[in-house]
């Protein structure tokens, strides 16, 4: 059978295959694209896309409590982690939420995993309370 991941965030809408193929449809029913085993597409709010690779084995790591991400946004992967946290996440500095980052990151602890993140980015997390948290520059 096929299998496949539909992401979206403020970026835009994203299609990543684990088996199978998946057709990517515009609304009028135009084929956008036809995707296989390893491949992913991005429809970004302008309508712009982007198509890539990615490893099929990754497309599911959300099952097991994981993201992984290759050159993505910090802005993209502190939303993904804050859907696992309670409260509002915000950036204090500009710099860190568009620097790219790359990795494994295991959900199981998303504040430590925030805080491991940041760090690498040579940021600084600091929680006010259990329903705000702010990224910064060290």
């Amino acid at each position: 059978g096929t299998a496949f991941n539909v992401a979206t965030s403020e970026s835009g809408v994203g299609v990543a295959v684990r088996s199978g193929t998946v057709e990517f449809l515009k609304r009028d029913a135009e084929r956008l694209a036809s995707l296989s085993a390893g491949q992913r597409l991005m429809v970004t709010p302008q309508g712009g896309i982007r198509q890539g690779t990615v490893d099929p084995q990754d497309v599911s790591a959300w099952r097991a409590r994981r993201i992984v991400v290759y050159d993505v946004p910090m802005r993209e992967i502190v939303e993904q982690i804050g859907r696992h946290m309670p409260g509002v996440i915000v950036f204090g500095d500009a710099t860190i939420a568009e620097s790219l980052a790359s990795g494994i990151i295991d959900l199981h602890n998303p504040g430590d995993a925030l805080r491991g993140l940041v760090d690498l980015q040579r940021g600084h997390v600091t929680t006010i309370s259990p329903y705000l948290t702010i990224i910064s520059s060290r």
